[in-house]
């Protein structure tokens, strides 16, 4: 038995409608799914809570599928948003053409992290480190925005298409 690729990232959001918006007209996903209100023994069994209930939204791109989830109840209901050191860092997206896709979402007021530039990813070896620094990401082009609750998007041009190592 074997983990063979990965099947699905959740991100909990706080409205789900807006975060619909956002990811599907601005990034470009597409909706599989979307149930409301939605909740009941299974829910109650994977969360171990009681009288869980979500909005769910399921949003495909690339082969990627992302889950939007909204909780309606129970408050304090765990997700990774709740902890403070640890949890989701940021999803990466592959563009072509960063410049462009980084105008679009700037013209639609995204906010962007830090000084918002477009930056060539670069590593300095250690000192003392002998030969070259190698990175899947070295000599591409990156930048991080936030979506409507603040998660961490990045816009990722790598050097040559499909390279990752």
């Amino acid at each position: 038995m074997a983990i063979t690729h990965p099947h699905h990232t959740a991100l909990f959001v706080t409205d789900l409608d807006r975060s619909l918006a956002f990811y599907t007209e601005l990034l470009g996903f597409e909706l599989l799914n979307r149930n409301d209100d939605w909740g009941g023994e299974f829910l109650d069994r994977v969360t171990n809570a009681t009288g869980a209930r979500i909005n769910l939204a399921v949003l495909e791109l690339g082969g990627v599928v992302i889950e939007l989830i909204q909780v309606l109840a129970p408050a304090g209901f765990a997700s990774d948003a709740s902890t403070a050191e640890s949890g989701l860092a940021r999803i990466g997206f592959v563009v072509e053409e960063i410049e462009q896709v980084a105008a679009r979402l700037r013209a639609a007021g995204v906010r962007f992290m830090g000084s918002g530039e477009i930056q060539t990813v670069w590593w300095e070896p250690e000192p003392g480190a002998e030969g070259e620094v190698t990175s899947h990401f070295k000599g591409g082009r990156a930048v991080n925005f936030f979506d409507p609750d603040g998660i961490i998007l990045e816009l990722q041009e790598p050097v040559e298409r499909g390279r990752i190592s």
